[in-house]
């Protein structure tokens, strides 16, 4: 029960605390991009960045150096949340709550695909209890069945007995 509400959208902080707040991926999200520009950066200076000229080690590495995108790369399509005319604040800030959007966005599109997941192995056991009730229903039917063939057979029996013993009689 437990997790279901975590994995489910039906939660509420009380019952699952574990993502309550949301605010600590925010956090979680901002240092990893600050950790990663750092990185970026000191791969740069001294001249790394696995042997491409631009200093890049990855396609998304321009997103954390604050670089233009390798010219093998297409343009990352730009989120209207995320304009300059929203985030005024210097070209770092935009950087950080762009990588942090990514972040979020990559998340959130994973959750999703794990609650689909989910959803998909919870109908595929409904359907094998079902299957599996049907059978059992089956199963006593023809036991059922049986059983009255059975209690025919006998009171056949018992009244072609019967019928013997009163004919000699009469």
């Amino acid at each position: 029960m437990f997790r279901e509400k975590c994995l489910f959208r039906s939660f509420d902080h009380q019952t699952c605390p574990v993502f309550w707040p949301p605010t600590f991926l925010l956090d979680f999200f901002l240092r990893l991009s600050t950790e990663a520009n750092t990185t970026t950066q000191k791969m740069a200076a001294r001249g790394g960045g696995g042997g491409r000229p631009d200093g890049l080690r990855y396609a998304f590495d321009h997103v954390f150096t604050g670089g233009e995108p390798p010219p093998d790369s297409p343009e990352p399509p730009v989120n209207d949340a995320l304009s300059s005319a929203s985030l005024e604040g210097s070209p770092s800030r935009a950087i950080e709550a762009a990588a942090a959007a990514t972040a979020v966005r990559a998340v959130a599109d994973a959750m999703v695909r794990m609650e689909v997941m989910e959803m998909e192995m919870v109908k595929a056991r409904e359907a094998r209890e079902a299957e599996r009730e049907r059978r059992r229903a089956e199963s006593e039917v023809r036991s059922l069945e049986l059983m009255m063939e059975t209690q025919i057979q006998i009171a056949k029996s018992l009244l072609l007995k019967k019928s013997r013993k009163r004919k000699p009689s009469a």
